[in-house]
């Protein structure tokens, strides 16, 4: 395994931001903020940090994205930077000068897709006629979004792979083949983004929820 990243789970997370900062020791502590649902990394995370000499604590506040990050619980601890977990930094972000120090650690699901719902995705493209699609995800699902996209391929199925991962605010990348498909793939859990992009594409929007093994 990849001594940069760190296997929590089903979950690699990827601690090379983390390694950079070991021979810089004027950062003793951190806040680590994460979604909801990768709440259940804390411990393990937690765990690597401390073995490392860093004092931490973990953040309740829910996590919308990298534009969604607890400073100000951060500034009230006295913690040195905060780890936001699952998402990288945000394009849109602004640096100001002297602010708290912000790590973004990337997550990746490893859990697989089962052969059920593999079919399901596919018996379902080829009863709404789909030819041409993109199919987009996040950035924790972007091992299971290659997974589908390359059963669909094998299938005969045209898919158009959206390697940037999308966001609940961002889905620019995606609409830029709303002129040549006839669908968007997203694999994401829950709705949340598959809704946001049903919201401002002219295209049917396929939901793939890998967590609930639900198309």
């Amino acid at each position: 395994m990849d001594s940069k990243l760190l296997t929590c789970g089903s979950y690699e997370v990827s601690v090379k931001p983390i390694l950079s900062l070991l021979e810089n020791r004027k950062i003793k502590s951190f806040l680590i903020h994460a979604p909801n649902g990768l709440k259940h990394i804390y411990t393990c995370l937690s765990i690597f940090l401390q073995e490392r000499g860093f004092e931490v604590y973990t953040s309740a506040a829910p996590g919308y994205g990298s534009c969604d990050i607890p400073v100000d619980e951060a500034e009230a601890l006295g913690v040195g930077g905060i780890i936001h977990v699952g998402h990288e930094k945000y394009e849109l972000t602004e640096e100001t000068p002297g602010e708290l120090l912000i790590l973004y650690l990337p997550v990746y699901y490893k859990g697989g897709v089962s052969e059920r719902v593999l079919g399901e995705i596919y018996s379902l493209v080829k009863e709404k006629k789909y030819l041409k699609l993109t199919i987009s995800s996040t950035l924790t699902d972007v091992y299971l979004r290659r997974i589908i996209k390359d059963y669909l391929v094998e299938r005969g199925v045209h898919v158009f792979e959206v390697e940037k991962p999308i966001l609940g605010c961002l889905y620019g990348h995606v609409l830029v083949y709303d002129g040549i498909v006839d669908a968007h793939l997203v694999v994401a859990g829950g709705v949340f983004h598959a809704l946001g992009l049903g919201l401002v594409s002219t295209k049917p929007v396929l939901a793939i929820d890998p967590y609930m093994s639900k198309v």
